[in-house]
């Protein structure tokens, strides 16, 4: 079987990362709304290409996402400033090689978190056809590779983990299996997906500055996330957006260390301050009541304390000395040693 890389570019400004609870990634962006249209008139071959692209669109109505087709009308898909999706094959990606093995680009442009276009260029040195089953040397599947390269343009990225049409090589699989459908269903708020783990046991890792992007989908979610630091100082956490959040702040035995509903003074957003030791987190995010759902983001600080906390820890500083110190909230104080002789 030939083996051949799919790639997907990601040209994002203000590139924000959407983590993925599941096994499934996101990209980074998505439409604001689970639709968005193509100009498809990709030239050759009776128009077998129109027709095969086509069909993979309608491949990702199962995982609620739309894909409409204006036909015989071409779009750049080189031309990032029309604000269409376009596609088409090309020796090159708008003047860039293709890697060795790479069969196709996807280049996903944004504002912030929200995708404002999508271009697929299908590599022409490429041999292809249109044909199901088996994945077979002499050609590759232009219809499944189209599903795949769909999938970055709705915001999905690569999965290996398990069995997926966003593998970021081509097999055998010919459309969205279970962990691509339940990806996009998180990813854009559908009933039947759920973007975080909702229990210690299946937190969603992030890192200790960090922000985001989660959905309360139902009244019945909430959203679970891990942090660990690496030293010893002063966590900040807080939602951004229009839901109604509530926060809780967990030790890593599951014991609550601080809780908060309206803490950032607009009513609707939570914000909790702490002084942490070194050590794994866990911070809860849950609307305030089962009406309350909608998106959010999560935004995490964490600076780190800068002198010891007790008398054991006091940092040695000379009799005739300035040291610049802070004093975060929290419950921090700062402990200094001075040896006179």
């Amino acid at each position: 079987m030939s083996v051949r890389t799919l790639r997907g570019m990601v040209l994002l400004c203000l590139l924000t990362v959407l983590p993925s609870a599941g096994a499934y990634v996101f990209m980074g962006s998505k439409w604001p709304q689970a639709q968005t249209t193509f100009y498809v008139s990709i030239p050759g071959s009776n128009g077998i290409w129109n027709s095969a692209f086509e069909q993979a669109m309608g491949a990702w109505l199962p995982a609620g996402f739309r894909f409409l087709i204006v036909r015989n009308t071409y779009s750049d898909p080189c031309n990032s400033s029309d604000h269409r999706n376009g596609v088409r094959f090309n020796t090159n990606v708008c003047g860039s090689a293709f890697g060795a093995t790479t069969l196709a680009i996807t280049s996903v442009f944004s504002l912030g978190a929200q995708t404002t276009e999508a271009d697929i260029v299908f590599n022409s040195k490429e041999n292809w056809d249109v044909y199901a089953g088996t994945l077979y040397g002499y050609a590759t599947d232009f219809r499944r590779v189209a599903v795949h390269e769909l999938g970055h343009a709705l915001g999905l990225d690569h999965e290996n983990d398990v069995p997926a049409i966003m593998a970021s090589v081509v097999g055998n699989i010919e459309a969205p299996r279970t962990d691509d459908v339940t990806g996009v269903k998180a990813l854009y708020g559908l009933a039947g997906g759920d973007d975080f783990g909702n229990s210690l046991g299946t937190a969603h890792a992030i890192a200790p500055n960090s922000t985001t992007n989660g959905v309360i989908g139902t009244g019945s979610d909430v959203d679970v996330f891990r942090i660990r630091l690496a030293s010893r100082g002063r966590m900040t956490l807080r939602t951004n957006g229009g839901t109604d959040t509530v926060g809780t702040l967990y030790s890593s035995t599951g014991a609550v260390l601080a809780a908060n509903n309206d803490g950032c003074g607009n009513g609707v957003n939570f914000c909790l301050a702490r002084m942490l030791n070194a050590g794994t987190y866990y911070v809860k995010v849950d609307g305030f009541s089962t009406t309350k759902t909608g998106p959010y983001s999560l935004v995490a600080r964490f600076a780190v304390d800068d002198f010891g906390n007790t008398r054991a820890e006091a940092k040695l500083i000379a009799p005739n000395s300035t040291t610049n110190g802070r004093i975060n909230s929290g419950g921090d104080v700062d402990y200094f040693k001075i040896q006179l002789t």
